[in-house]
């Protein structure tokens, strides 16, 4: 079965709601919601996305103002500008590309299932929690003197670095992937 068309939306378009789209897409305009791609996301140099983004992969070349997650590679361009939560197994950003955020690397299946995560959490009220009982002091034990721990505990799968805007910083280019796990 062939691929489906990739959706397009133009350059001048305003797009205010969350798009949904089971291929590639190619954003020229301005979207204020949420993009979910089964395939390629495409941000053009006019694009501007002003909600969270979910592909299998990226190029951007535009402006994306929330959280990105990147099951694949994603690939920052001259010009593109990404501020929040960058979430992807690798990464790759060129001379002029600007980003602003937290970036987490992570394998792939460890890259969705955070995703799907956020998706329950954001879509499903939290249900109120049960009051506890209050142990009375008699109840309470006494705090057990415990030596230190004689070893670090091991470092969590996925990779978490912290960036700040430094000008020139990405002059040299950036490619990172993601530790095999």
């Amino acid at each position: 079965m062939p691929s489906p068309e990739p959706t397009t939306l133009p350059a001048g378009v305003t797009l205010t709601g969350d798009l949904h789209t089971p291929g590639d897409a190619l954003i020229a305009g301005h979207v204020t919601g949420d993009l979910q791609v089964q395939g390629r996301v495409t941000l053009a140099s006019t694009a501007r996305v002003d909600g969270a983004i979910v592909a299998d992969q990226a190029a951007l070349h535009g402006q994306a103002r929330a959280d990105v997650s990147i099951h694949g590679l994603t690939e920052l361009f001259p010009g593109a500008q990404v501020r929040g939560v960058l979430s992807t197994q690798e990464i790759s950003a060129h001379h002029g590309a600007c980003f602003e955020g937290r970036l987490v690397l992570a394998p792939r299946a460890q890259a969705q299932a955070a995703h799907a995560s956020q998706i329950d959490t954001a879509s499903t009220p939290a249900a109120p929690s049960p009051a506890a009982p209050t142990p009375s002091p008699a109840q309470i034990p006494a705090p057990a003197q415990t030596p230190a721990p004689a070893k670090a505990p091991a470092p969590a799968p996925s990779t978490v670095l912290p960036f700040t805007a430094v000008p020139g910083a990405a002059s040299a280019g950036l490619r990172l992937r993601a530790p095999a796990g």
